[in-house]
């Protein structure tokens, strides 16, 4: 399966999602790569200097997951190929309305380059308790959006494990956390197929 993190602008989070869910399938025991789409390859660095067994993706080797990490502009060749390639698509997002004015135009980009994929919203640095985190379903059912349940919360931990801490900085409930994000995230291409099936049943 090949996972692919998307999203129109920097500093969205991309790098932090993607890391965290290839290392929450490595830990899973499944082989898995990631494969750095980003010029400034800080999920590379990440990994090597972490000594993840994360492995770097090797072109015709086979792996059971695949992670794309790819640039901030959806106009990007790099990007292009990723989305094409996936199964799964999964927009970065930040909590804020700002965040969610850029979330459509990546949705619809997804969707019309590979229509075949599964396509939903990942929203990263969540504060809970605030009047935006309250506001975030809001947003999500305004825009029309397919958000995944699993939001990934604003704490420290997750940059230090991005900054080569590797998966033990985590603690137990960052750790559970990100195994939760990974498994919501690999059932999505069954539960699209099933979603899919009942549909047509029903024309």
């Amino acid at each position: 399966m090949k996972i692919a993190f998307l999203a129109k602008k920097g500093g969205a989070g991309k790098t932090t999602s993607s890391l965290l869910v290839a290392e929450a399938l490595r830990q899973a025991g499944n082989h898995v790569a990631l494969q750095d789409f980003d010029k400034q390859g800080s999920s590379t660095k990440s990994i090597r200097h972490s000594r993840s067994e994360v492995e770097i993706a090797v072109p015709k080797n086979q792996y059971t997951y695949i992670v794309f990490d790819t640039p901030p502009n959806l106009e990007h060749a790099a990007s292009l190929v990723a989305v094409q390639q996936a199964d799964v698509i999964i927009i970065v997002t930040g909590q804020t309305v700002v965040d969610f004015w850029e979330v459509s135009e990546a949705v619809e980009f997804a969707e019309k380059t590979n229509p075949r994929a599964a396509v939903r919203v990942l929203i990263n640095r969540v504060k809970s308790g605030t009047i935006l985190a309250r506001s975030v379903d809001d947003s999500v059912a305004a825009l029309k959006i397919k958000a995944l349940k699993t939001q990934i919360p604003d704490r420290q931990v997750f940059a230090h494990f991005v900054g080569g801490g590797g998966w033990n900085v985590l603690d137990r409930s960052a750790q559970a956390l990100a195994g939760q994000l990974a498994l919501e995230i690999v059932s999505l291409p069954q539960t699209s197929l099933v979603q899919g099936s009942k549909e047509r049943a029903r024309a």
